[in-house]
């Protein structure tokens, strides 16, 4: 047996709080640096998706805005291609009105020569 008291040399209380008040700090701020994290991963992942889905949308408005544009050149080539053909065949209709009226000048006299001819 010895002369030292129970709490003269080690007072189990006093000397292990300060060790747990670290120990339980230190846990605590660790489990909430890893909630933090799997919040802001979350969060990530959330933005990610609504991007990704925000792209996609993009992409699928850009896609049929350049459906209708090719649309819409197709239907102009159709028109134009229309405009041309009737302006050809305008065209073609002066040339014979013309050519008519060249032969009918031609041959006009030549009915009168052919009658004082006979």
């Amino acid at each position: 047996m010895t002369q030292i008291g129970d709490y003269d040399l080690f007072d189990y209380d006093r000397e292990v709080q300060p060790i747990l008040n670290v120990l339980l700090t230190k846990t605590v701020e660790q489990a909430m640096l890893e909630v933090e994290e799997e919040t802001e991963l979350f969060e990530i992942r959330k933005f990610k998706d609504e991007c990704s889905k925000r792209k996609s949308a993009e992409n699928n408005d850009w896609e049929q805005e350049v459906k209708k544009e090719i649309s819409r050149i197709k239907q102009k080539n159709k028109a134009l291609a229309n405009a041309r053909m009737k302006r050809e065949q305008q065209v073609k209709t002066i040339h014979k009105v013309q050519c008519l009226n060249i032969a009918k000048e031609y041959l006009e006299d030549t009915l009168k020569s052919s009658l004082t001819f006979l």
